[in-house]
């Protein structure tokens, strides 16, 4: 359902063939879904929009990144989990959206849904979760909205960051030869280190002033689902190398081939995948500063395929096999 939510939205909002046909009015008489006229306004300061890790306005040769995301009771994170980390948490997913395009950080605006048992205590430990990367990224709560009366927790965050419009990094830039490359590591989200990473932004902030970088975005919901998300958005396949993935130590004790699952599709590692030039690849991974942040996994190749070019050259079979686009999907 959120697959095909998110592919109507985008042809909404992304295509401008489709904004004219594509409204959708329930018939009170049937069940069927009829199509009317709908007529969206198209700004051209809109650099970038609906499909990528965030958006992007221009302002001069500044651009102004933002993006959303709400985390909800049940869905991203228990109830009986300290709630410190939980407002960490809401703000660095924000803050990985801003490090996908290269943008710095500037400031965010918080919208609370609380329940009716919160109290002032309660929203204060929320902030103070989030009291650390403030300081650190010199951040400023711009505003925001709080409702009391749900029945779960929800905060939504909305960030904002600037970026120099000709560098911002988006998903669409890879191609056939460009190589893979990945931060950090990947699986073992479920023993919290979904609360705990660090948002990439310095990285991608320096690497993007030293560099060319054709593509990237972040791994919220699994290397190989995010992974996919690139490749389609550039249209190429790719060949993914089994043993160059760095697995978490954080992934549970298991078999080689279960530690490889876990860092395919365990989901919010938040870090980043990056499409570079094979020489600029090469000079990156030679460079001190990102050499030990930053490792190759891989190549981008032809025409994305699903069932013939997402490929993963898996080292304990031998073999290539299709790479299907795990992950989390909620």
């Amino acid at each position: 359902m959120e697959i095909e939510i998110h592919q109507w939205l985008k042809a909404i909002f992304g295509n401008q063939s489709a904004r004219s046909q594509l409204s959708v009015m329930s018939d009170s008489t049937s069940a069927s879904v009829q199509f009317y006229p709908w007529n969206t306004i198209s700004r051209p300061v809109l650099q970038l929009g609906i499909g990528d890790d965030a958006a992007i306005i221009n302002v001069g040769d500044q651009g102004i990144v933002l993006t959303t995301d709400a985390l909800i009771e049940g869905v991203h994170f228990d109830a009986s989990l300290n709630l410190q980390q939980i407002g960490r948490k809401a703000l660095a997913v924000n803050l990985s959206d801003l490090a996908a395009m290269a943008a710095w950080p500037y400031g965010f605006l918080v919208t609370l849904c609380l329940p009716k048992h919160f109290v002032l205590h309660d929203v204060q430990q929320l902030f103070l979760g989030m009291q650390a990367l403030i300081d650190e990224f010199e951040l400023q709560i711009m505003g925001g909205d709080t409702n009391v009366g749900s029945s779960q927790l929800i905060i939504s965050i909305t960030a904002l960051g600037t970026v120099d419009t000709a560098k911002a990094w988006r998903m669409d830039g890879a191609s056939p030869g460009d190589r893979i490359l990945v931060s950090g590591s990947f699986g073992g989200s479920r023993s919290e280190k979904h609360f705990n990473f660090e948002p990439r932004c310095q990285l991608a902030y320096t690497l993007n002033q030293q560099f060319e970088i054709v593509a990237a975005t972040d791994v919220s919901d699994g290397l190989a689902i995010d992974l996919h998300r690139l490749a389609q958005a550039s249209n190429v396949g790719f060949v993914l190398e089994s043993h160059k993935i760095p697995i978490s130590n954080n992934v549970a004790t298991g078999s080689d081939s279960s530690r490889l699952l876990a860092a395919l599709g365990d989901g919010e590692d938040f870090e980043l995948i990056i499409a570079a030039r094979p020489n600029v690849a090469a000079k990156i991974l030679k460079h001190p500063d990102f050499a030990a942040q930053l490792c190759d996994v891989g190549e981008f190749t032809n025409t994305y395929d699903v069932e013939h070019n997402c490929l993963l050259h898996n080292h304990l079979t031998g073999s290539l096999e299709k790479l299907a686009p795990i992950g989390y999907v909620h």
